[in-house]
């Protein structure tokens, strides 16, 4: 590194009704509101003997301890004032520079909180954001910090290399990227210079509008048919698209096209979902489910097996994510998949149909 300034990538799609309002005020967000109502629990998290504290929380309140504790740790610990925080978007990024040292919980935060349409959010007695309904549901917010952008809304396939490209995909609510400095630094300059890599990040223009088309003119069934062709195109020795319903399906697993590639030994199973907006869990469970089955009755023949779930939606919510890590299962979402099609070019695409 040439400062002395951390790198992090921070998601904020967690509850992006908020989140992101939240960002254009200053305010980078994150979840963990069970653990906010503890009695100075940021304090004493950084405290000497905070990592044993955290966990102590953690297992008082859920009877367990769960990986992200570890991401939990970095956002309340690890990132200082004057590092950087990379904020991943649909389709680009945006960098902001923490300002203070520590969090702030959202009990401490006593100005309204409004979404984009200027709805103000009530408070519970613990001083937790609850939904408008019969419950007072708690919206799962419980921490921020402070920011001051640094570069925003930078179009991730113009401007990113490919290894900032590929890490921006990392499923992790946060990471440390300390080693990508120099991208991220060329990032900002080429976005600030309106300088693209290359050509292909030009065709970046064009994926709303496939997104669009795969939206407006295909159907579920048209939609697989589309994900089979490009397996075709890229060379898959044989395509299949399942029965829906097989006489052999155990329990709620689906696979919906399976891609074989004999010379690399591979095969690539796929959950496709033609949905609009947000895809839910349920795509990441039914292929996680099949994985399950295929690894307790694998038949030894040497073939890597990948699971992608792949939607025409614009993202998969926080659950599916989660479960997708947890499972080792590949997300591919719509603008994705789009990107995935001008990689292999459409020519003869009709035939798809």
């Amino acid at each position: 590194m040439t400062t002395d300034r951390n790198y992090w990538i921070h998601r904020i799609g967690h509850v992006q009704k908020l989140s992101y309002p939240l960002l254009e005020q200053g305010l980078l967000s994150y979840g963990w509101s069970d653990f906010v109502t503890y009695d100075n629990y940021i304090d004493n998290v950084r405290k000497e003997g905070g990592w044993e504290y955290l966990e102590k929380c953690m297992l008082d309140c859920w009877g367990g301890l769960t990986n992200n504790r570890y991401q939990l740790w970095r956002f309340l610990v690890e990132m200082k004032s004057g590092d950087w925080v990379i904020v991943p978007m649909y389709g680009e990024f945006s960098i902001y520079e923490l300002i203070e040292d520590s969090p702030i919980s959202i009990i401490d935060y006593n100005e309204p909180i409004k979404d984009n349409a200027g709805k103000i959010y009530s408070r519970n007695d613990d001083g937790l954001l609850i939904e408008d309904d019969e419950n007072n549901t708690v919206i799962d917010l419980g921490l921020l910090r402070y920011v001051k952008p640094i570069a925003e809304h930078i179009s991730r396939y113009k401007f990113a290399d490919a290894a900032l490209i590929s890490r921006l995909k990392v499923r992790q609510t946060n990471v440390n990227i300390n080693d990508l400095e120099s991208s991220i630094l060329t990032a900002i300059e080429r976005a600030k210079n309106n300088k693209p890599i290359d050509f292909r990040g030009e065709l970046d223009d064009i994926i709303p509008h496939i997104c669009k088309s795969i939206q407006n003119t295909l159907d579920d069934r048209k939609f697989e048919r589309l994900v089979k062709w490009y397996f075709e195109r890229i060379g898959a020795s044989n395509v299949d698209i399942p029965s829906r319903n097989p006489s052999d399906k155990e329990s709620f697993e689906d696979i919906d096209v399976i891609g074989t590639f004999d010379h690399l030994k591979t095969v690539f199973y796929v959950q496709v979902k033609h949905h609009n907006g947000i895809t839910a869990d349920w795509a990441a469970k039914q292929i996680a489910q099949a994985k399950k089955i295929h690894e307790k009755s694998d038949n030894g023949d040497g073939y890597t097996r990948v699971y992608w779930a792949l939607t025409s939606a614009k993202d998969f919510n926080e659950e599916c994510k989660q479960h997708a890590q947890e499972n080792n299962i590949q997300l591919i979402t719509g603008y994705e998949f789009a990107s995935m099609l001008i990689d292999v070019g459409f020519v003869n695409v009709n035939s798809a149909f």
